[in-house]
């Protein structure tokens, strides 16, 4: 009865000793993006340095994330390509550095986006200032990148997805069962904490 319950409601489960294991289950694990938010970015802030050309930084910017496969990198893509208003040219060179952020070379210019590591990473100088607008946007829920031009600093840009209507009803369903949960992202400890909270996570 139960597995055809679960499947007139699309879940197909093979065999009555899983549903014996479900009823064991006291810890469910989910993944963030695309799972408890709709993984759908957008540019959500954006705050260039004064001796920044915006056509030419957006430019760069739509170079570098090219051809990236993650979801924020597409969204910075997208929305560099519109700013800029010119196609994007291959870049010559790229390297992805894990938990950082990536770093291209277009033609004699280098270009990097990233975390707050990135200045340390590559030796970057950051002011005061650009770490306070930095930490500013990752307290507003933004997954927040750095933009480097030739080693200066030149802006920063804040990216945010948002949590599925109906992801915070089903967690309260399943604490009020007895199931503890758990988070896992790659985003930023500021955002994901704030994402959590808005869905009930401890």
């Amino acid at each position: 009865a139960s597995l055809g319950y679960a499947a007139k409601r699309g879940v197909i489960i093979k065999g009555g000793e899983w549903l014996r294991a479900l009823a064991r289950v006291d810890t469910l694990v989910f993944d963030k993006t695309g799972t408890l938010t709709h993984g759908v970015f957008a540019l959500a802030s954006v705050s260039l340095e004064p001796h920044v050309d915006a056509r030419d930084f957006w430019n760069q910017v739509a170079v570098v994330e090219k051809f990236s496969e993650h979801p924020v990198g597409k969204a910075l893509y997208r929305e560099a390509l519109r700013r800029s208003g010119i196609p994007a040219a291959d870049p010559t060179e790229v390297k992805v550095v894990r938990g950082v952020g990536i770093w291209a070379r277009i033609g004699s210019h280098d270009i990097a986006i990233g975390n707050d590591k990135l200045a340390e990473t590559y030796g970057y100088t950051l002011s005061e200032e650009a770490h306070r607008k930095f930490h500013q946007n990752e307290d507003a829920s933004q997954t927040t990148m750095m933009v480097f031009l030739d080693g200066k600093f030149s802006g920063i840009l804040g990216i945010a997805d948002t949590p599925k209507e109906e992801a915070a009803a089903a967690l309260k369903a399943l604490k009020k069962n007895g199931i503890r949960l758990v988070m896992l992202t790659g985003d930023n400890e500021a955002v994901a904490k704030n994402i959590a909270e808005s869905l009930g996570i401890d």
